[in-house]
């Protein structure tokens, strides 16, 4: 169900979380890009400024035409799956110099849903990866978000995350851990009940200033929802626990 209601979030709270984040993990470097590791048997070797992993932490990189389609295609390939399973299909692409909207749109249909097979919904993602490449193939500027929205398939999750990784447009990408987070940081039980844009605005009305925050924060957000923040929370030795209203009413039980 979905609450149609005004969300109004406390700016030092979701400021401090991102400062407390931060502090503990350090920089993250999103969006991680494999064609950046050059693997040589058994051992994989990277570009400069770029970890084993593709991310790229405290560079401050900003992707060329060819970084933005991988960055695009991951986006795809990680939707309903963990990025374990995005990697591995990208790997794939990578391995058979299939990494571009040109060879995408040339590959039959039925052989880039085997190469991607790895990430799950293959199929279905074929399609999609079909039509990002014709959106991006036909479009010289950064695509709109509402164009990104008119293919089927992606959603605003994965439009923002193309537009906020790929082309540098801040956007504050709201996803299942965001919500999770932030209902439990603030006490707030709305935050799991009201849109994608509701919460969206309500968050960037008090942060998302500038590119490299917005980036950082979600990507903190994603790290610390896997290691502390899970659907059954590890309150025990989480940074953030001192601060937040749902630990507090754990302790209060």
């Amino acid at each position: 169900m979905v609450v149609n209601e005004t969300l109004v979030l406390d700016a030092k709270r979701v400021r401090g979380l991102y400062r407390i984040l931060s502090k503990h993990y350090g920089p993250q470097g999103w969006w991680p890009l494999r064609s950046r590791r050059i693997t040589s048997g058994a051992h994989i070797q990277h570009t400069i400024g770029f970890n084993s992993g593709g991310y790229h932490p405290g560079t401050g990189y900003d992707p060329g035409p060819a970084e933005r389609f991988e960055i695009a295609v991951g986006a795809v390939l990680t939707q309903n799956t963990n990025w374990h399973n995005a990697a591995a299909a990208l790997d794939a692409l990578i391995k058979e110099n299939l990494l571009s909207a040109e060879k995408i749109l040339a590959l039959p249909l039925e052989k880039l849903a085997g190469i991607i097979r790895p990430c799950g919904y293959y199929n279905q993602k074929a399609i999609k990866l079909k039509a990002v490449a014709e959106v991006m193939t036909n479009n010289d500027s950064i695509p709109g978000r509402e164009e990104l929205l008119s293919i089927w398939g992606i959603g605003p999750e994965t439009a923002d995350a193309i537009l906020l990784y790929a082309f540098g447009r801040p956007a504050f990408v709201i996803d299942a851990y965001t919500r999770r987070i932030f209902s439990r940081f603030t006490g707030l039980e709305t935050v799991e009940l009201i849109s994608y844009n509701q919460l969206q605005s309500a968050v960037q009305n008090v942060f998302c200033q500038d590119l490299e925050s917005c980036r950082e924060y979600h990507a903190l957000l994603i790290l610390h929802a896997k290691r502390y923040c899970t659907k059954n929370p590890r309150c025990a030795g989480c940074p953030a626990a001192g601060a937040c209203k749902k630990r507090k009413c754990l302790q209060n039980e």
